[in-house]
């Protein structure tokens, strides 16, 4: 049999998986899509989130907050149109509906580095309008915030500060009542935090590693992640529904890795976010966020928001990316 004939049975094994509906391609890599300007404008770290316009996803905003020059709005495209000063801001994190005296509203939750929190609401046209009171939780140290919007249920700021996680029960009016119900210690100094609402569980980040609390009545015990091991987390994103719903996205000084629900374990090699469209690479990403859902013609399949961390202090910004190729990934399971 010459080399030609020995060929042949591969071939037809590879057409009869493709007439099976199985893809063999490679997952596409990830494509920086767009990034925020200017990019010099702030050195300091920038934690992301996406505020959601569900009535128009594609007018939704990018938000960016760092400690010295406070929360920026960025349209999809990466371009600055409101910069909020608002100092000394160390986290972010959005709820696309919440319930207000006026109706129903996308909101931001952020935290400054002495424990307070201040609340935006998106207001007519897209601008990002203050709401009308603060909350000071008494972390003198906190680190990252992420809400809690369980269906039906309250909606929840969840801050981390040290060891320390507290939890905040909050009510939207004319201005913003709270009441602590969580307050647990972690193993770890918190890094990052991320909430999935369908599961009601929050997912913390730190240099050793993932842990888990569970955000349902009782008592909150946190859990390893076994699956993880030591790797230091950087950035987390918890997805709820649509191609990726249940997977966890990760940032390591590795690069990123997808989770799979349930088992925490990794979908395929470590993925990179290389050069591309003219844009600097991001290797590796700092903080990220992520949002589930269609975001027009250039974010089908939802978006990544990464920053840039190890990149020269005058060219770190945030990057945005098309998930497709994630939700392709998810779906081969490779």
């Amino acid at each position: 049999m010459n080399r030609a004939t020995r060929a042949i049975p591969a071939l037809l094994i590879l057409a009869a998986l493709g007439a099976a509906g199985l893809d063999l391609a490679p997952p596409r890599p990830l494509v920086t899509t767009a990034e925020t300007d200017p990019p010099a404008a702030d050195p300091g770290i920038e934690e992301p989130a996406v505020l959601v316009n569900p009535g128009e996803p594609a007018a939704s905003r990018i938000l960016g907050v760092s400690p010295r020059v406070g929360l920026r709005v960025y349209s999809l495209t990466g371009e600055l149109l409101q910069q909020i000063d608002v100092r000394d801001l160390i986290g972010v994190d959005t709820r696309s509906s919440v319930r207000l005296a006026a109706g129903n509203a996308a909101i931001a939750a952020c935290v400054d580095t002495s424990g307070v929190l201040t609340f935006y609401r998106a207001g007519p046209g897209g601008a990002v309008e203050p709401i009308t009171g603060s909350v000071r939780t008494g972390m003198v140290d906190a680190t990252a915030i992420a809400l809690h919007h369980a269906p039906d249920g309250p909606l929840i700021a969840l801050v981390g500060g040290g060891k320390t996680i507290e939890g905040w029960r909050l009510t939207i009016d004319h201005d913003v009542r709270a009441q602590r119900v969580i307050q647990v210690v972690v193993p770890e100094p918190v890094v990052c935090l991320a909430a999935s609402d369908e599961r009601q569980t929050l997912y913390i980040g730190s240099a050793k590693g993932l842990h888990t609390l569970a955000l349902t009545a009782g008592t909150h015990e946190p859990g390893i992640v076994a699956a993880i091991g030591v790797t230091p987390i950087r950035g987390v994103g918890a997805f709820d529904s649509g191609a990726l719903g249940g997977h966890l996205l990760l940032a390591t000084p590795d690069g990123l890795s997808l989770h799979a629900p349930g088992s925490f374990k990794r979908v395929g090699d470590v993925i990179r976010i290389d050069r591309t469209n003219g844009i600097d690479p991001v290797d590796p990403p700092g903080a990220l966020a992520t949002s589930d859902g269609a975001f027009g013609a250039a974010y089908p399949f939802g978006l990544l928001v990464a920053h840039d961390a190890d990149n020269a202090p005058d060219r770190s910004n945030l990057k945005l990316i098309d998930l497709t190729p994630l939700a392709e990934r998810a779906r081969l399971g490779r």
